[in-house]
């Protein structure tokens, strides 16, 4: 029994016109490089760590991979509410941008909201800024701000297919 592929002749043109030697490895690098570039604008600035952590990991005839470090998991999937406790020391100590001494007085001791609750922490003015000394907090979780996916995406969608689209249906017409 024989079979026989319908086609097999303008699929092996149009394999050979939009492949060439490292042709496809290349493209993925230039989509690559789009995506990291995309990527970089869309990503939640605070620090601007996680920015500059954004790169092209590799890109193969098969495809491109970028990569991120910093909060980069937390900032594209969020987090779930969790609590933060003390590792090496007996209690954490940090800036609190909500709170304001003026109205609680420094030093005061109390159970507030901070978008989810301090234990029993006690607030301490130095200078224009309130710090919060407490044993544990409830953190609410984040919300997902994704940025690697849309970034590629985006990339992908302003790379212009049109010439290895135009190049393979022009291919298997000869």
């Amino acid at each position: 029994m024989t079979v026989q592929l319908i086609g097999e002749t303008a699929l092996m043109r149009r394999l050979a016109a939009i492949s060439g030697p490292n042709a496809m490895q290349r493209w993925h690098q230039v989509i690559g490089n789009a995506a990291v570039r995309e990527q970089k604008l869309l990503v939640h600035r605070k620090t601007g760590n996680t920015g500059r952590s954004i790169h092209l990991a590799s890109a193969t005839a098969q495809a491109a991979t970028t990569d991120a470090g910093g909060a980069a998991v937390y900032l594209e999937f969020g987090t779930r509410p969790h609590d933060i406790k003390p590792n090496a020391k007996k209690a954490l100590f940090f800036a609190s941008q909500k709170i304001t001494t003026e109205r609680f007085g420094a030093g005061a001791t109390l159970n507030f909201n901070l978008s989810g609750s301090l234990s029993a922490g006690s607030i301490r003015k130095f200078g224009n800024a309130a710090f919060v000394l407490t044993k544990l907090v409830h953190h609410p979780g984040t919300h997902p701000a994704p940025f690697m996916l849309p970034g590629a995406v985006a990339a992908v969608q302003q790379a212009g297919l049109d010439p290895i689209v135009d190049a393979w249906n022009t291919a298997g017409d000869l």
